[in-house]
């Protein structure tokens, strides 16, 4: 009788956990989607930005163009009026004389004739000497037209590299707003995907009363071990962190647990690397952050923004292992970017996990040239789950190569936020 009630009084306890847990979920996704439109609205007003940009370089161009044609017009004239000056100047002195010094108007109005077509209706007759300085007169206001054209000639042609180069110049910054306004609307686009995705909610479990709970914390009691009746009743102490990345990393324990996280030189591991030091902060985990590649500079400083990380964490640019170990006693969470600027060997990684049983380590270790990661298979076989980034199609990446946890040869899209390969 006195079990039954108790039975029924767990079943209770439970339905109410179970109450509070999902509450608590639809609080967590109520504030994920207003954290979401919180950065999508920026990103909003920064592509309304772009747009206004792109309008007025579309007119500037269209004016730029217009200004192109007319000089482009002006020189071709002027090309026309500097052949039919050359022309003349090469002719001979009769035919010269005939055409352009015998003309009652040409005479009166010079090199109109020329550019005007003016034809001969009355001549006057020179004598020899007279007519010898009429054709030099006429030569001599020609020349100098001739001067005054082709040097209008080269303004203009300067003048109209001058506007190519504007043009030019004008296309290039369209299409960086272009761009810049197709890289915030992905953004968006992703972000917009990741208010779909639900939370996942840890639901409590009906667990059996065992005479035993085995954690990281007292497995030093068992060291003569245990036997099969005793391992069978045994509670660990697993978790699973929240969203997709949390299913994307499995069911995890705090015993010993270490991530390697390797990739080709810029595929995003710096980036991953907060996203995963997020996903444990956000489940309450206290973190430590050794920025050993890129210090304490802009880079890191996007890298939080992005991220919002806030108290949860604590960075440092510098460290020895030393300081590593020292603080592997005071945080849950030990993030080092990356292994190879501690200048130790690779056996200190294994003796990180030994040594600090309860901490969990994510390390980013590098590849060498042969595309093999550095510190060799002692790496990948002593680490909990290794991680490879990827940059594949455009997109960037995460495939679980090696876990514990029950998702080897799942992959996870950073940029979209969710798992796209696996159950």
């Amino acid at each position: 009788m006195r079990a039954s009630r108790s039975r029924k009084n767990e079943e209770k306890l439970f339905e109410e956990e179970q109450q509070v847990a999902l509450g608590k979920a639809q609080e967590k996704q109520q504030q994920k989607v207003s954290d979401i439109d919180q950065k999508i609205s920026p990103l909003k007003t920064k592509i309304n930005g772009f747009k206004k940009a792109f309008n007025r370089l579309k007119e500037l161009k269209q004016i730029a163009l217009v200004e192109l044609k007319s000089v482009q017009e002006s020189m071709k004239e002027k090309e026309q009026q500097i052949e039919c000056l050359s022309d003349a100047l090469t002719m001979d002195e009769g035919r010269f004389y005939e055409l352009y010094c015998k003309d009652v108007d040409v005479r009166a109005n010079d090199l109109g004739f020329i550019l005007n077509g003016v034809i001969n209706l009355s001549l006057i007759p020179f004598n020899e000497d007279e007519r010898k300085k009429e054709i030099q007169r006429v030569m001599e206001k020609m020349g100098l037209e001739l001067i005054n054209i082709t040097e209008g000639l080269e303004e203009d042609d300067l003048l109209a590299d001058e506007l190519r180069q504007k043009v030019l110049s004008i296309q290039q910054k369209l299409k960086q707003q272009q761009q810049l306004i197709q890289t915030h609307t992905e953004k968006i686009k992703v972000l917009e995907k990741q208010k779909a995705i639900p939370i996942k909610v840890a639901l409590p479990e009906k667990n059996i009363l065992s005479r035993h709970s085995m954690s990281s914390k007292n497995d030093a009691n068992f060291k003569n071990g245990v036997s099969g009746t005793d391992l069978q009743h045994m509670v660990f102490n697993t978790f699973r962190l929240e969203g997709e990345l949390g299913r994307f990393l499995g069911e995890l324990d705090r015993n010993r647990t270490a991530f390697a996280l390797t990739g080709d030189s810029g595929a995003g591991k710096s980036y991953f690397s907060f996203e995963l030091a997020k996903v444990f902060i956000d489940a309450g985990f206290s973190a430590k952050y050794f920025a050993l590649e890129e210090g304490l500079g802009k880079l890191t400083q996007n890298k939080v923004r992005f991220y919002d990380l806030g108290n949860g964490i604590t960075i440092t640019g510098t460290a020895t292992l030393k300081d590593v170990r020292r603080d592997a006693k005071l945080f849950d969470l030990i993030v080092i970017d990356s292994f190879q600027k501690l200048n130790v060997k690779a056996e200190e990684f294994e003796r990180l996990r030994q040594d600090f049983p309860k901490t969990i380590f994510i390390i980013i270790f590098q590849k060498t040239s042969s595309g093999s990661m550095r510190g060799g298979s002692s790496i990948k076989f002593n680490s909990s789950a290794t991680i490879d980034v990827q940059f594949k199609d455009e997109e960037r990446i995460a495939v679980m190569e090696k876990g514990r946890y029950g998702t080897i040869g799942w992959v996870y899209s950073i940029d979209e936020g969710r798992v796209v390969s696996g159950i």
